[in-house]
């Protein structure tokens, strides 16, 4: 307060500025907000129209792949392993697969870091759309 007084300044005028000053500056902020928000949901839409819905049946072939093994160098193709045959599809993307020494496990697909991640190599019967199949299930793999 001396300051104002050293410099000769009122003081009711320096407090209207300094809340004009806030009042800009929240303004201002909420203003990269928005613009941030409509930024990020442009880019998940353009992001997302890329992604492709995997449908699986029983008796397709998968790969797995494993992600803990990301830090290891070398070839991508030691870090997925299989194949597996799909023995059954529930309706939220879980898949019961079974190994060659006929061991059932569930692997989960809706998780957004899963340690697994399922791919099709070979689907038995050719390639069908989903609508035409009866007990198809969809699997998205998400990549954020």
């Amino acid at each position: 307060m001396w300051d104002l007084k050293k410099l000769n300044f009122e003081w009711d005028v320096a407090a209207n500025l300094r809340v004009t000053q806030l009042n800009e500056l929240d303004e201002l902020w909420y203003h990269a907000y928005t613009s941030c928000c409509s930024y990020k949901e442009k880019m998940k839409y353009l992001h997302d129209k890329y992604i492709r819905n995997k449908y699986f049946k029983e008796g397709d072939l998968v790969l797995l792949f494993n992600s803990r093994l990301w830090m290891f160098l070398g070839k991508l193709k030691s870090k997925w392993s299989g194949p597996f045959e799909v023995v059954g599809v529930t309706r939220f993307g879980e898949l019961d697969l079974k190994n060659k020494n006929d061991e059932v496990f569930r692997v989960n697909g809706h998780q957004q870091w899963c340690d697994l991640v399922v791919e099709v190599i070979l689907p038995k019967g050719g390639v069908n759309p989903p609508e035409a199949e009866a007990g198809a299930t969809s699997h998205s793999q998400s990549k954020e």
